[in-house]
């Protein structure tokens, strides 16, 4: 008798139990979460993402290298979501799905194993109640942006990235105990947030194949090791449900043997074998992006990077952001450089480090991006290379904002790293910019110290002056009198109401001198 079990997300604890079932005496709990035939199941947009089980005694050799196609089709517009099975230990493979559209969705299994093809089935999914639940994050034009609501419209956000060295740099930090596990994501998840940064860093490297181990040295594994998956699945379902994302590095260099060189090669039989299965597990999964390493110069060759983002992308069913990180003769080491060439990844990353005008140079890259978004990943950690103390980490994130939306891995030093002695004025950035970071926004000018970016047609502004008592607010293009409203960056966040203010030029004198942001217009989502 062929049938499949259904489940929705669960713990990963739970989830842990449950691959080790006897799939033919499905515990009680899954069986109630499905209909009678095991086939229909309900869900809300976005989260969580929705599971079936199929059991496959019948297979052949490499259980993962078994493959079975899985079809969704919305019933109402026609939309199309792609995805693969993937093998979850004994005899069970399964396969997920995230809802984008809410309505009837239908889909079918194709595979040469008969136990995997032609399963049919059908998912009703409900409006999300927590209206606050985003869904994937992808490009628009050259910002970072995510869909939400029931039309999946997408809106613009900030990309800035925490990451603490110190004890959550590598996957391989965490531990596979359910308790502690969510206790160490917690940690971070709750350091991120109060600093306000919009997502959590992890590096995986070889703990990709063998859980532990970051070196293609320490390990003879050419298979995904699960326990790798629980803790991404812990790490992005936590995140995603705080509005939080995971920003991951597959993997290192070379020199540190963090790479897959030793496993079948760059993207050799055991590579691809991994990459189905990412694209398989953690693809339905919104709330996650992925950089190929770090070094790339050293150690493999842009056409490789590009054929890895091609095949990726080919076995995504829904959208995720793939990024490689470029270096350039502006760089700290100028004989060092990678760069993809014409055929562009989602995302430009940039191992460069501005050193002074923060502004100018992140204005400077977004062109060179040519449309994309832009991600600083050279990881600008607190204290690293003597130069990101608080102040210049502060001024940074504003000017980053400031140049047209520029985001950056920010954080703690591994070994004995420092943790930012005042964050909430990095807090303060953040909250400032929630529902004030429009699509339509340019950086416009900077003039006399100050920076200002707006909107073409005049309807919203923000202007910003460091170290001053005064700030020229240049609303001379502004369509009509607008709300003003003034943040000191570096105090904990409080606005200070400036009044109506009229088209023109004007002069807003400070209570004190500091660091001082300026929002003029009626901001939507605040």
């Amino acid at each position: 008798m062929r049938f499949i079990i259904v489940t929705a997300l669960l713990p990963a604890a739970l989830l842990s139990v449950t691959l080790s079932c006897d799939m033919t005496s499905p515990a009680p709990d899954l069986v109630e979460r499905s209909d009678p035939d095991h086939r229909t199941q309900t869900g809300t947009l976005w989260a969580p993402f929705l599971e079936w089980s199929v059991p496959n005694p019948s297979y052949d050799g490499n259980p993962y290298d078994v493959i079975a196609t899985v079809t969704f089709v919305h019933s109402g517009s026609g939309e199309v979501r792609e995805t693969q099975m993937f093998y979850a230990g004994g005899n069970e493979w399964r396969f997920r799905f995230t809802g984008t559209r809410t309505g009837e969705w239908t889909f079918e299994s194709t595979s040469e194993d008969p136990d995997l093809g032609g399963q049919l089935g059908r998912v009703l999914i409900e409006p999300n109640p927590d209206p606050s639940i985003e869904g994937f994050l992808q490009a628009d034009g050259n910002r970072f942006a995510v869909q939400v609501g029931e039309g999946g419209e997408v809106r613009p956000r900030l990309y800035n990235v925490y990451m603490n060295a110190a004890h959550a740099g590598s996957l391989g930090d965490y531990s596979l105990e359910a308790r502690t596990l969510r206790s160490q994501v917690d940690q971070l998840l709750n350091e991120a947030q109060a600093h306000v940064f919009d997502a959590v860093f992890v590096a995986v490297n070889n703990n990709w194949f063998d859980f532990g181990s970051s070196s293609h040295l320490d390990h003879d594994s050419e298979n995904p090791d699960p326990d790798a998956f629980v803790v991404l699945e812990e790490l992005i379902t936590r995140a995603h449900a705080r509005g939080l994302s995971v920003h991951i590095w597959k993997w290192g260099d070379e020199e540190r043997h963090w790479t897959p060189v030793g496993v079948g090669g760059i993207n050799g039989v055991p590579d691809r074998r991994l990459q189905r299965y990412i694209a398989a597990r953690l693809g339905p999964l919104p709330g996650w992006t992925m950089s190929y390493g770090f070094d790339l110069d050293e150690w493999v060759a842009p056409e490789e990077v590009r054929s890895w983002a091609e095949y990726m992308g080919a076995h995504f069913g829904w959208p995720h952001l793939l990024m490689a990180r470029e270096s350039g003769q502006d760089r700290v080491h100028p004989s060092e450089t990678f760069s993809l060439g014409d055929r562009k990844l989602d995302v430009f990353s940039s191992d460069q480090r501005p050193e002074a005008d923060f502004f100018q140079w992140t204005k400077g890259l977004l062109t060179e991006a040519e449309g994309r978004p832009l991600l600083y990943e050279r990881r600008f950690l607190h204290t690293r290379d003597r130069f990101w103390d608080m102040d210049t980490t502060r001024r940074a994130l504003w000017q980053f904002t400031l140049g047209g939306g520029a985001g950056a891995i920010w954080g703690i030093l591994w070994g004995n790293g420092d943790p930012y002695p005042r964050p909430q004025e990095l807090g303060t950035h953040g909250q400032f910019w929630k529902g004030r970071f429009l699509s339509e926004m340019e950086p416009t000018s900077r003039s006399a110290g100050s920076y200002t970016i707006s909107t073409r047609g005049g309807t919203h502004f923000v202007l910003y002056r460091e170290d001053a008592s005064t700030l020229r607010l240049d609303l001379t293009r502004m369509e009509g009198a607008k709300p003003a409203v003034a943040v000191d960056t570096r105090r904990p966040y409080a606005e200070i109401p400036i009044g109506t203010l009229d088209p023109g030029d004007h002069l807003w004198r400070a209570p004190h001198r500091s660091d001082w942001a300026v929002a003029v217009g009626t901001f939507p989502h605040r």
